[in-house]
């Protein structure tokens, strides 16, 4: 990973942090991994393409497993 991602990683978390706490204290829905990702983007102004989410998704999950229950990913898909 190089220090873009790693820094994608931190706004990722930052994000979903936000979003967590509009969940459980303002009643927001439950929010996609989709809505987190655009989330990031208008929030920060960082740029990546959307076949870059998960891979920044399993990072974040793996320095931060508490936050597995709000985000979900779905299996890979093999590459045809």
């Amino acid at each position: 990973m190089n220090a873009y991602d790693e820094r994608l990683v931190i706004e990722f978390e930052r994000a979903a942090r936000f979003l967590i706490d509009k969940c459980e204290n303002w009643g927001w829905k439950k929010f996609s991994s989709n809505y987190l990702r655009e989330h990031v983007r208008c929030v920060t102004g960082l740029k990546f393409s959307n076949s870059k989410s998960p891979e920044i998704l399993r990072a974040l999950l793996q320095e931060h497993p508490e936050l597995s229950e709000w985000i979900e990913l779905g299996q890979l898909k093999e590459a045809a």
